[in-house]
C-alpha cells in the first residue's frame, strides 16, 4: 500500500526551477491614473486622447512614462481575437533633468493624438488606430519602478469615457464620474492644469545671489516685530528690471539635506527684500553653526549655482545679533541691516597693552617689549602684533644673505656681488680685489702701516708695492764715480787695457778649442808629409 502512494507520487510529482537570488522587489502602484479618454472610429478602434491625474505630491517626469493600447477583433462568428498591444513614450527621452516634462502634484493634463484636442498641453503627432474591424479593449500607463495602470474599455461605441470613484452609467456620449472632485463634471470638459519645465514655468537660472544673512538675532521682547528678531536671508536687486521670486525656493543646509522655503514676491530695482517667515507666518530658521544657504526652482529640480553662499559660524556668545554679510565683494561680520546698505563693524577699543586681531575681531594682549626677542635683521616688528615679519615677501625658511651677497629674484637664491667665483675668499678690510688679477690689494690710503722698502727700492703708486731703481739711482755707494783725464796718457792707458783684454781672451779661446787645434795641426802635418817627393 505505501508503496503505491509513493509510486502515484513520484509518478504526478512535476520539476520546478531553482532560483537562488532575491525575489525581484514589489514595484509602487502607479502615482499616475487615466481619468479620461477618447475613443473614435466605426468600431472604436482609434484613441484621440487621455487625460492624467498625478496622486502624488512629487513631480512626475512624463519623460519616464509609456501609454499603451491593446486592440481586439471584433467577429460575431467566433471568439473575440486579442491583436498585439502598441506601446509609446509619453514625451521624447531626453538626457538631462532639467530638460524633462513635468506633471505637477495633484494636477490634470491632457494629452493629444494626432491633434484630436487643439488646447491640449501635450500633443504626440502619432495616431493610435487599429486595423478595421477591432476596438480598443485595454489602456494603460507604466515605468520601470511602477506597477502599470490599466483601464478595461469593453464597449465598441465610440465617445468620452470619464473615469472615477463613483459609476452614473454610460451614455451615447461616455460614463461621468466625480474624480477626484466632488461634483460631476459637465459633459465633453477635459481637465488640463499645464505642465512643467524650466525655462517655460521657471527661470534656467536666477539673477539675484544672498548679499546678508542672519542666524542668530538678539533676543526680543514677545511683542517686538523686529525683522533683527528673526532668522533671515536678505537679497538686493542690482539690475535695472523687477525680480519676481514666485517661483523660487529657498535652501537652507546642505546640498544633501536641506529645507525648502517657497518664495514669493518681487523686488524693485536698487531694492531690498528680506524672507524671514514662511507662507503660514511661521520664523524660517537658520542653523547658526555655518552651512549654506541657495536657490532653486520651486519644485528643486535646478540648482541655481550663482546663489549657493556658504556663511560662518555665529554660535559663540560674540557673533549674536551679528550678522554674516556682503560688504564691497567681501563677506564678513556686520551689523544686521535688512532695509539698507552693509556696513562693516566697528572697530574694537582695544586697551593700550592689547591689539586687534583682525582674523578673530578680538583684543589680544601685547606681550612686554622688554621680554621680547630682537628681530634679525631681515625682520621689522608688526605695530599690531607685536611680531617679527620679514621685510619683504621671502619665505620664513630663507636664510639671509651674506653682506657681500644679493637675493636672485628669479632663483631666490644669494649670489655674490661681485663677478667672482664663490669660491674667492672675501677681500679684508683694507683690501680690494683688482679686476685684472681678481686678487686682494692693499688700498693705497693705509700706505703708512706698510713695511718700508729697501735704500734700492721705491713704491709703486699704482700698486703700493716696492721695486728696485734703476742702476744711475742706487743708493748706498761711499764715493761718486769720477771720470779719468783725457789726453795722450789716458790714449796711451786705454791701448794697454785693450791689448790685455784682448790676451786674456785669445788665451780663453786656445784653452777652450786646444783639442780642436790639436787635431787640425795634425792633419797639417800629415797631408804635408804624404805630399813630400819621396813621400
Amino acid at each position: 500500500m505505501l508503496v503505491g502512494i509513493l509510486t502515484f507520487f513520484l509518478a504526478t510529482s512535476t520539476t520546478y526551477a531553482i532560483d537562488i537570488t532575491n525575489p525581484p522587489a514589489k514595484k509602487d502602484d502607479s502615482p499616475l491614473l487615466i481619468t479620461a479618454y477618447g475613443l473614435e472610429g466605426n468600431t472604436a478602434e482609434g484613441v484621440s486622447f487621455i487625460e492624467i491625474y498625478n496622486t502624488s505630491k512629487e513631480l512626475i517626469a512624463l519623460n519616464d512614462w509609456s501609454f499603451s493600447v491593446d486592440w481586439t477583433m471584433v467577429d460575431n462568428s467566433a471568439e473575440d481575437t486579442t491583436l498585439e498591444p502598441f506601446s509609446m513614450p509619453i514625451a521624447p527621452a531626453v538626457a538631462k533633468d532639467t530638460e524633462k516634462i513635468y506633471l505637477q502634484p495633484k494636477q490634470f493634463a491632457a494629452i493629444s493624438f494626432a491633434n484630436a484636442v487643439d488646447s491640449a498641453s501635450l500633443q504626440v503627432s502619432s495616431e493610435l488606430f487599429g486595423a478595421s474591424g477591432t476596438f480598443v479593449s485595454q489602456l494603460s500607463l507604466s515605468s520601470e519602478n511602477t506597477e502599470p495602470y490599466v483601464v478595461q474599455s469593453s464597449s465598441a461605441v465610440g465617445g468620452i469615457r470619464f473615469l472615477g470613484e463613483t459609476s452614473t452609467g454610460y451614455t451615447s456620449t461616455g460614463a461621468y464620474y466625480q474624480y477626484p472632485n466632488s461634483k460631476i463634471r459637465a459633459e465633453l470638459t477635459l481637465y488640463d492644469g499645464g505642465l512643467y519645465q524650466l525655462g517655460v514655468n521657471a527661470p534656467l537660472e536666477f539673477p539675484l545671489a544672498p548679499v546678508e544673512i542672519l542666524a542668530n538675532p538678539i533676543a526680543c521682547a514677545p511683542l517686538n516685530g523686529s525683522v533683527r528678531c528673526r532668522d533671515y536671508v536678505k537679497f538686493y536687486n542690482n539690475l535695472d528690471m523687477p525680480i519676481d521670486f514666485d517661483e523660487v525656493t529657498l535652501n537652507i543646509g546642505s546640498l544633501t539635506s536641506s529645507k525648502q522655503i517657497p518664495l514669493a514676491g518681487t523686488v524693485k530695482p536698487g531694492q531690498y527684500i528680506v524672507f524671514s517667515q514662511i507662507a503660514d507666518g511661521a520664523n524660517i530658521s537658520i542653523s547658526n553653526s555655518g552651512g549654506y544657504v541657495w536657490l532653486s526652482d520651486r519644485y528643486g529640480v535646478s540648482t541655481y549655482k550663482s546663489t549657493v553662499t556658504q556663511y560662518a559660524d555665529a554660535s559663540s556668545a560674540t557673533r549674536k545679533g551679528q550678522s554674516w554679510a556682503l560688504i564691497q565683494g567681501v563677506w564678513q561680520w556686520s551689523n544686521p541691516s535688512p532695509a539698507s546698505q552693509n556696513e562693516p563693524l566697528p572697530p574694537l577699543s582695544c586697551a593700550a597693552d592689547q591689539f586687534l586681531n583682525k582674523e578673530t575681531g578680538r583684543c589680544n594682549n601685547i606681550a612686554g617689549v622688554s621680554s621680547l626677542t630682537p628681530c634679525r635683521s631681515d625682520q621689522y616688528r608688526s605695530n599690531e602684533t607685536n611680531r617679527c615679519r620679514l621685510k619683504t615677501s621671502l619665505a620664513t625658511s630663507l636664510t639671509p644673505c651674506a653682506a657681500n651677497q644679493y637675493r636672485n629674484l628669479t632663483t631666490n637664491r644669494c649670489r655674490l656681488i661681485a663677478t667672482t667665483t664663490s669660491s674667492l675668499k672675501p677681500c679684508a678690510a683694507n683690501q680690494y680685489r683688482s679686476t685684472e688679477t681678481n686678487r686682494c690689494r692693499l688700498i693705497a690710503s693705509t700706505a703708512s702701516s706698510l713695511k718700508p722698502c729697501l735704500k734700492n727700492q721705491y713704491r709703486s703708486p699704482e700698486t703700493n708695492r716696492c721695486r728696485k731703481k734703476p742702476i744711475t739711482e742706487v743708493l748706498g755707494a761711499k764715493f761718486p764715480v769720477e771720470k779719468v783725464p783725457g789726453g795722450a796718457a789716458s790714449s796711451k792707458v786705454g791701448w794697454v787695457a785693450f791689448a790685455g783684454v784682448g790676451s786674456l781672451a785669445l788665451g780663453y779661446g786656445v784653452w777652450e778649442w786646444r783639442r780642436e787645434l790639436g787635431g787640425a795641426g795634425a792633419r797639417i802635418k800629415r797631408f804635408f808629409v804624404k805630399g813630400s817627393p819621396d813621400g
